[in-house]
């Protein structure tokens, strides 16, 4: 069900998706459709015995796709995903069940939208958390202008307040790590 602007009520959940289990053939299909053809993704001899991992990973662009999905589906056809940013925080291997999750920890009204961000996550069946993050949708506020008529005017006001704001940075597993902080801009 899309979230409506009065509806919306901190901490409540905002939606759920359920994958899985993910299969080989569910990874070798996504790493063929995005052309990543490194053998971690594929091969298991190579995945578990040159670079010592638990299985089969599944692609990190998948676990991207699922977040957004969730988002899009929580926003509804009148929403609109504006930013998401997240950090891999454990791998996922073949077999695993994934479990995307949404909470709104945010609204705000600027400039006759409104503003919404949720915190997004992707567990496993251990309930492990695996990627985490956050999303900013963008709301018809009841009354005032619809999506898309001053989109461009309403994103280059708005960097809406997420729960952190630290720069981006390298983790030691060589993923990009960043949290939301984006802060209306006194243009």
């Amino acid at each position: 069900m899309a979230l409506r602007w009065r509806e919306l009520t901190v901490g409540a959940r905002a939606g759920e998706l359920d994958k899985g289990p993910v299969t080989t053939a569910h990874i070798m299909r996504w790493s063929a459709a995005v052309e990543n053809w490194h053998r971690i993704h594929y091969d298991q001899r190579f995945a578990t015995g040159h670079d010592k991992l638990p299985d089969v990973l599944i692609n990190g662009s998948w676990k991207q796709h699922v977040l957004v999905q969730l988002a899009k589906d929580a926003l509804g056809p009148e929403g609109w995903l504006w930013k998401i940013k997240f950090r891999y925080k454990k791998m996922d291997v073949a077999g695993d069940s994934i479990r995307a999750s949404a909470e709104i920890v945010s609204k705000q009204e600027i400039d006759g939208f409104g503003f919404v961000t949720l915190r997004v996550r992707l567990t496993n069946q251990k309930d492990e958390v695996s990627t985490a993050g956050f999303a900013i949708g963008v709301l018809p506020l009841p009354g005032g202008p619809k999506l898309g008529s001053s989109r461009r005017r309403s994103s280059s006001r708005c960097r809406c307040s997420a729960a952190t704001s630290r720069p981006a940075t390298a983790s030691r597993s060589g993923t990009t790590t960043a949290s939301t902080g984006w802060r209306r801009s006194s243009r």
